[in-house]
């Protein structure tokens, strides 16, 4: 088991069974998947704040309704600055991950 997770941690394409001997070709599918990730990160984010102001709102007459009102506002402060530092680099050209 820890062979795979190494293998996951390692990028390495035989761990789901493909094997990929061209490391340029490993290096664009890489490139692709991380701009994917990227791509779509600001959904992300919007997602968790929209969560946790739901939880929070579910909470708010508890005794937990307190710290979780600060959980959220922290939440929201951390994930507005991601979304600030991935506006700034969305537009850098990609990189090649050979």
């Amino acid at each position: 088991m820890f062979g795979r997770f190494s293998a996951f941690l390692n990028n390495d394409p035989g761990l789901f069974g493909y094997e990929i001997s061209d490391p340029r070709l490993a290096g664009r599918i890489r490139a692709e998947q991380i701009a994917t990730i990227l791509r779509y990160s600001p959904y992300m984010l919007f997602a968790n704040i929209l969560c946790a102001m739901v939880l929070m709102v579910a909470l708010l007459r508890t005794p937990a309704g307190f710290p979780m009102l600060l959980w959220t506002c922290a939440l929201t402060v951390l994930i507005t600055v991601a979304y600030v530092r991935w506006r700034k680099t969305n537009n850098q050209p990609r990189r090649n991950f050979a």
